[in-house]
């Protein structure tokens, strides 16, 4: 790998790193380190981000150009233009290493790539592991079905890119479903770079190349978001037998408190989410329990909140025809709670 004066680079077989403030040779390189100057072998170096993330950030902003990150190198090839037809390959984010002597395979140095094959524009991170962690190599974005180069090394130096982690960030101009961020770690053994079969040619590169895939994009089906918006709610989370009959204060009248810490011993330890399904649930079985036991009247205690379990128990009792709701007494229960009227004619 050639380095130039500037360079902020890590030391492979020991703790720390430094600036090249000299290059000695083509094989070695003055590092400053800690107040000192030491020459080391280019081979003992990883070259790592030349400038901190926020002075590109701020560079970029200034000269009007758009945000697209490009960390590891500065001569870097910018991810190509979107296209519209995937390459021929399977679905998913890939890895590449491309030799720049297509005769010598296995030898010489090397470029390398992320592939992003997927209807989705990407943002990543890329970090690889070291003896003690993970070392930040690269990051940027990548439009659908297309490539990013972020590196050009020599043979030896390549081997440290086939062990890391990958965190990508998905988008698209539409999705019906928000993808999480993920985060996938990676790794394969450094003798597949060593097998001039593993080098295949494909119309990623146009030449012969190793591909690793990394991860393939999260697929939400149908079942998996109807299981999101309904879960399970595990039979220790929930007091089954707290239905209408408890709740009674009268003839015909019950008076249900849905505050989260009289449903559920453990709710300390849930989330928001989970919290209001719990809410929304017990809710629901109660007023179906109280419609078939002809309650003529039930007062239901949500609190004020930020208003989204009222805003949610409305759009239940909207689904019944018979119901008449409203708030209840203000004087008695302040501005928290909703009363139910069940009529007869169902």
């Amino acid at each position: 790998m050639k380095f130039k004066v500037g360079d902020k680079v890590k030391f492979l077989n020991e703790k720390g790193g430094g600036i090249v403030s000299k290059i000695i040779s083509n094989s070695m390189v003055n590092v400053a380190s800690d107040g000192f100057e030491l020459p080391v072998m280019v081979n003992e170096l990883l070259l790592v981000t030349n400038r901190s993330a926020a002075e590109r950030f701020f560079d970029e902003q200034k000269e009007g150009s758009p945000l697209v990150y490009h960390a590891a190198s500065e001569d870097k090839t910018p991810a190509e233009p979107k296209q519209n037809r995937p390459y021929n390959i399977p679905i998913g984010i890939y890895i590449g290493f491309v030799p720049l002597d297509q005769r010598l395979l296995i030898a010489g140095d090397v470029e390398l790539f992320l592939v992003n094959n997927t209807e989705f524009d990407i943002i990543y991170a890329l970090f690889l592991k070291d003896k003690e962690g993970f070392l930040g190599n690269d990051y940027g974005s990548i439009p659908p079905y297309s490539k990013a180069n972020i590196q050009f090394t020599d043979r030896e130096q390549s081997e440290y890119y086939c062990n890391g982690v990958l965190q990508v960030l998905y988008f698209s101009d539409f999705v019906d479903k928000i993808i999480n961020p993920v985060s996938h770690e990676y790794k394969f053994k450094t003798v597949k770079l060593l097998k001039e079969d593993n080098y295949t040619e494909n119309m990623v590169f146009d030449k012969r190349a190793f591909l690793h895939k990394i991860c393939e994009p999260p697929v939400i089906t149908e079942k998996d978001s109807r299981e999101e918006t309904q879960p399970k709610i595990p039979e220790a989370q929930l007091k089954r037998d707290s239905l209408i009959q408890k709740h009674k204060i009268d003839d015909g009248t019950a008076e249900v408190d849905l505050h989260i810490e009289a449903l559920c011993e453990e709710y300390l330890s849930l989330g928001k989410h989970e919290r209001l399904q719990i809410q929304l649930d017990y809710f629901t079985r109660c007023l179906e329990n109280a419609i078939s036991e002809n309650y003529e009247r039930v007062i239901f205690i949500h609190g004020v909140g930020a208003g989204i379990l009222k805003l949610e128990l409305s759009k239940i009792l909207e689904q019944y025809p018979f119901l008449e709701y409203f708030d209840a007494s203000i004087a008695k229960y302040g501005i928290g709670a909703t009363e139910v009227l069940i009529h007869k004619e169902k």
